[in-house]
């Protein structure tokens, strides 16, 4: 079990938004239930690998590509995620 510090932000309505990392989809609808992460380059390596995401006790799963956040370098990265069926 590894962690990684991240910022977390509950999706608790539904609504459409567009996705970072998604490019050709815009104003995709997002239902309740999901989680938004900004984390940094070496949180995002340990994502990339991972096979089980837990986020404050809930099963979790990635829902799109990451975003990728820095004016001139990446220095942060955004991933949706959506309860584990």
């Amino acid at each position: 079990q590894t962690q990684v510090c991240a910022r977390i932000r509950y999706n608790q309505d539904q609504k459409e938004i567009d996705l970072p990392g998604t490019r050709a989809q815009v104003n995709v609808p997002l239902g309740e239930g999901v989680v938004r992460l900004k984390i940094d380059k070496a949180g995002y390596d340990l994502f990339k690998k991972a096979t089980n995401i837990e986020v404050d006790g809930q099963a979790l799963r990635i829902v799109t590509d990451a975003g990728r956040i820095g004016p001139f370098a990446v220095h942060f990265y955004t991933l949706y995620l959506r309860p584990a069926d």
